[in-house]
């Protein structure tokens, strides 16, 4: 697994090799930033399971201010952070984050996030609740960008002021877009 594109193009990531470990796939991954477009730079980027932090390390490597990862195990997100760190030349604006996502999103800390991706392990679902904390809480910026990355068979519907832009579809994987409408 590469990051395909920007500062740190090519650069090689590390991930799990037991089967029960689903990155978002590198077709997917570019879709993704196909979608954002110019949107990505300058963006404040929340990566909610970020597994391997590819998602997150691909957000800073087309331009992203800064990024924050959350997950119950960071290990190949910390390792790969630290290949890309290498690789820079000043200090990355990343934050790597070991815990739940419910605890996270009660305490999320100072940042507005005006882009969020969340792919959860597919089986652990969650996203009803997760669409719910982030339009009550107050942690995205305005015009905020929040998409999910989830299985066929999961629907989800819109949320407050989280109103769904687009599906994408990929297999089995799909996208779902939500921008977050002013008050």
């Amino acid at each position: 697994m590469n990051i395909s594109s920007g500062r740190f193009k090519g650069l090689s990531l590390g991930f799990p090799q037991d089967r029960g470990f689903r990155p978002t796939q590198a077709k997917v991954r570019a879709a993704v930033f196909n979608i954002l477009g110019p949107e990505i730079e300058d963006a404040v980027f929340l990566d909610l399971c970020c597994g391997t932090g590819s998602m997150g390390l691909e957000a800073l490597s087309r331009g992203a201010a800064s990024v924050v990862m959350v997950d119950t195990n960071t290990r190949f997100a910390q390792e790969n952070v630290a290949k890309v760190q290498k690789q820079a030349s000043e200090a990355l604006p990343v934050r790597v984050v070991r815990t739940k996502m419910e605890s996270f999103l009660s305490h999320p800390g100072p940042e507005k996030f005006s882009v969020v991706f969340f792919d959860p392990p597919w089986d652990l679902g969650g996203y009803e609740h997760v669409l719910k904390v982030l339009n009550d809480a107050d942690i995205l910026a305005a015009n905020a960008t929040v998409l999910f990355e989830h299985r066929r068979s999961v629907k989800l519907a819109a949320y407050g002021r989280l109103q769904i832009q687009k599906i994408y579809t990929y297999g089995d994987t799909y996208l779902t877009l939500f921008r977050r409408s002013a008050p």
